[in-house]
């Protein structure tokens, strides 16, 4: 009975391993490519992809958030992968530059730069940005977007860490009430060192867990969290502090959005096909509904991530 399950399982996690790797595929869409019929668009390549833009509010202009994020995912971030970037894409005029980042001391240093979900708030002049920086650690970077035009920097406030966030396991990031965030949490579990190239050498644990998520997924278990940050601008003194923001879990939390009040935070959950409406109450988020969509998006927006 033993030789017979253990001949019989491979096949049933083969099977079960097609079967996530098929309705992922149908999730997220990616039989599907966008094809110019006109002379109307034009195609900006950046050195490293953009996962994500946010309006920067003057009708025509986003800032967009570089990083060899597929590289850091296969073989880890310290190695091998190109340092990302800030780009300026303006859809106007049909151009796009790398912003300056000054660093937060005049001894400082700009952390390596692999982007994932960034927001810009256009109330604060504060760009937030989800960074996997394996030697510095998993963090959301802070910026305070100073001059104009041409003359446009950027200068970083802060790094925000937190033992509750596992390496290249946040998502996305938007801007709450003052000195404060919400981010996402997308993976249960985070990657080991060297991302998933790394799993074998990984203590047992580490294995244990990157080899339950897509199990995981599949049964759609939801273990994935939104965590809320606040921090000080003015002393380093004070380091930031982060919570858990919510009872509620997620089978894979991802886009986060906010409305212009700061009143309702936006959840999406890709695996779950839902996006979830959270009403912030000083300071937690508290269930409010939950609406299944008949497709998968990545991300959702709101008034404020147009940059109010």
């Amino acid at each position: 009975m033993a030789a017979r399950w253990n001949a019989i399982f491979p096949m049933l996690l083969a099977i079960a391993v097609g079967y996530l790797a098929n309705d992922i595929r149908r999730m997220m869409r990616y039989d599907l490519q966008v094809r110019f019929n006109d002379n109307s668009c034009r195609l900006l390549e950046t050195l490293t992809p953009c996962e994500d833009v946010t309006a920067f509010g003057d009708g025509e202009s986003a800032f967009a958030g570089g990083g060899d994020l597929w590289t850091a995912f296969k073989n880890g971030s310290i190695y091998g992968t190109v340092d990302g970037a800030v780009w300026l894409v303006n859809a106007k005029q049909g151009t796009m530059r790398a912003v300056p980042i000054k660093a937060s001391a005049p001894d400082g240093q700009v952390p390596k730069l692999i982007l994932h979900g960034i927001f810009y708030s256009q109330a604060s002049r504060r760009l937030y940005a989800v960074n996997h920086d394996e030697a510095a650690g998993e963090s959301v970077e802070v910026f305070d977007v100073v001059g104009e035009g041409d003359a446009m920097e950027l200068q970083h406030l802060l790094s925000v860490r937190s033992p509750l966030f596992g390496s290249m396991a946040l998502n996305d990031v938007v801007e709450g009430e003052g000195n404060e965030l919400y981010v996402t949490e997308w993976q249960p579990f985070p990657f080991p060192a060297g991302g998933k190239n790394g799993t074998a050498t990984a203590p047992l644990r580490t294995r244990l867990e990157r080899a339950a998520v897509a199990p995981i997924q599949l049964v759609k278990l939801p273990l994935t969290r939104v965590f809320r940050c606040t921090y000080s601008a003015t002393s380093s003194a004070a380091p930031p502090r982060c919570t858990v923001a919510s009872e509620s879990r997620f089978v894979g939390a991802n886009g986060i959005a906010i409305s212009d009040d700061r009143r309702s935070v936006f959840v999406n959950d890709v695996p779950a096909r839902s996006i979830t409406v959270r009403v912030r109450i000083n300071p937690r988020v508290n269930p409010h509904p939950t609406l299944t969509l008949p497709l998968t998006p990545t991300r959702c927006s709101s008034g404020s991530r147009r940059g109010r």
